[in-house]
């Protein structure tokens, strides 16, 4: 019974013993779990701060947007389009739109980094094509989907005023007077870029269509408050007689323009060949 006693006794003195000895390294591990969660936690929240100033960097528009001009030009030699010069502290997201009176996209831009200017079609695709009427566009700018600019431009369009100077007229015996050319003296009072082409001029006599018209170097481009002369040949256009009128019509857009000649062909026979 000593025995036993005595062996009791040691086993419970060991097992204290080994029981404080794994108790100091139960702290000391969940001291050291303790610290690493809370490096894991701070590196967490410093990764979430860190993406959410990155995102908070994106997401913010420039903190100065503005236009410094805008106006009307011809594009690469035949579109009609708006020119927009601006200043932006950002780039990143941004996208300049320009959109017709009923809503309609008619062209955009994306800047790139030091990008001071855009220029934006009046018509989508739109080579040659005159507008005569007057229209309102408004001017948008977007930083990714949020609208940080917005501005009417109101265009009035494209004003021909047409003199006639000129005309060669051949005597053809028992049909009639053939009009083989017409000299024009064209002025543009509008706004935007008149455009005269073999494909949208048409001429008339006494209201009949001639076949073909064409013009001297296919294409005439006249700016806004210029002029040019040019010459118009048509084809198997022949009057009737010599008191006549003469109609000249450009096709548009959004609609014609047409300009009517009262004429007396005997004051150009002597000069017709």
């Amino acid at each position: 019974m000593i025995y036993i006693g005595y062996l009791r006794s040691f086993f419970t003195v060991t097992m204290f013993e080994v029981g404080g000895r794994m108790g100091k390294l139960a702290k000391v591990a969940l001291v050291i779990v303790i610290i690493l969660g809370i490096l894991a936690i701070y590196g967490i929240i410093s990764l979430y701060v860190g993406v959410y100033e990155g995102l908070k960097e994106v997401e913010s528009p420039p903190s100065r947007f503005e236009v410094l001009e805008t106006k009307i030009v011809n594009h690469d030699g035949c579109y009609p389009s708006l020119y927009v010069r601006f200043n932006t502290t950002k780039y990143t997201l941004l996208s300049i739109k320009l959109f017709t009176e009923n809503g309609t996209l008619a062209d955009e831009a994306f800047p790139t980094e030091g990008q001071t200017g855009v220029t934006l079609m009046l018509i989508p695709y739109g080579c040659y094509k005159n507008i005569f009427r007057p229209h309102t566009y408004t001017l948008k700018v977007f930083y990714g989907d949020r609208q940080i600019y917005s501005r009417e431009i109101r265009v009035l369009g494209a004003k021909p005023e047409i003199r006639l100077l000129g005309i060669s007229v051949e005597n053809m015996t028992w049909v009639g007077y053939s009009v083989e050319s017409m000299k024009l003296l064209v002025k543009n009072v509008g706004d935007v870029p008149l455009y005269i082409t073999n494909t949208n001029i048409k001429v008339y006599v006494d209201e009949k269509q001639c076949p073909l018209a064409t013009v001297e170097g296919n294409e005439v481009v006249v700016l806004p408050h210029t002029q040019k002369t040019i010459i118009i040949s048509p084809s198997m256009c022949v009057a009737k007689k010599l008191k006549t009128k003469l109609t000249i019509e450009i096709e548009g857009y959004d609609t014609n323009y047409n300009v009517t000649f009262s004429v007396d062909l005997s004051k150009y026979l002597q000069s017709s060949k």
